[in-house]
């Protein structure tokens, strides 16, 4: 079956804001637009009487976001960063050539910057630090001397790294790649993730194309939250899209792979 990742939605309070934040804070460019409220969206979205607005951006790699603003009804929720030890969509990360320079232009375009998360991976040479966009998407900045400015990974926290693998590579063919198991690390672990005595375990899954996800379990502190879908009109990173040539072939195997459908 041929599936392929089209992009990773957003909930937005304010679509030209936040592609403000992503045009000259991390180099997308603006693509499409769109403006919907066909009632299939009750549907799709599964939100009565939604209205929105939908602005695309994309950078040099292809990689896509979409910035969903709902007009009616209005979306809701807290427009925080979330821990990175909760259950669900977390984050995205970025390689960037300059650190302060990234984080200079992020908040020059709206964004907040948390300079009390950079840290250094010796072990990696990486600099990291994290960053949110305007409704609090963390946004992760690293550098790596050796590795030029791009697009890494979205992140995930998971319940059973096992298990996830299985569903993505399964469902979705995202195969396994590098695995990090990190404890011992408080001197930069800590302060990143902004937790106390974290213990966890980093697993990248990969598709053919080279798009990453993290999938992230923590040990200690614990995950926590509900484990249910976010609703689509709830701030922050709220799916990933897939094209796929065979709907019904494909929901079946998530099934077969521990998935859900609607």
């Amino acid at each position: 079956m041929a599936i392929r990742l089209s992009h990773r939605g957003i909930c937005v309070s304010d679509y030209k804001q936040s592609l403000r934040f992503y045009r000259d804070g991390l180099g997308f460019a603006e693509a499409e637009h769109f403006a919907m409220d066909d009632p299939a969206l009750n549907t799709v979205m599964e939100v009565e009487g939604a209205e929105i607005r939908a602005q695309m951006v994309r950078n040099l790699q292809g990689i896509a976001l979409e910035l969903l603003q709902f007009v009616k009804p209005p979306a809701s929720g807290a427009r925080e960063r979330r821990p990175n030890n909760q259950y669900g969509l977390t984050h995205l990360a970025f390689y960037v050539d300059d650190v302060d320079e990234t984080a200079a232009r992020v908040r020059e375009a709206g964004g907040r910057v948390y300079e009390h998360t950079r840290g250094y991976f010796h072990q990696g040479q990486t600099t990291m630090m994290y960053c949110t966009d305007p409704d609090g998407v963390r946004v992760e900045l690293m550098h790596n001397p050796e590795i030029a400015g791009r697009f890494s990974h979205s992140g995930i926290c998971v319940t059973d790294i096992e298990r996830s693998m299985r569903f993505f590579d399964r469902a979705i063919g995202f195969a396994p790649a590098e695995n990090y198991a990190l404890s011992n690390h408080s001197d930069w672990l800590d302060i990143v993730n902004e937790l106390s005595g974290v213990e966890l375990r980093a697993q990248m899954v990969r598709s053919e194309e080279g798009n990453t996800i993290e999938l992230l379990k923590m040990d200690s502190p614990a995950c926590f939250g509900p484990r249910e879908r976010r609703a689509m009109n709830q701030y922050g990173l709220t799916h990933m899209a897939l094209y796929v040539d065979d709907i019904d072939a494909v929901a079946t195997e998530v099934l077969a792979a521990g998935g859900r459908t609607y």
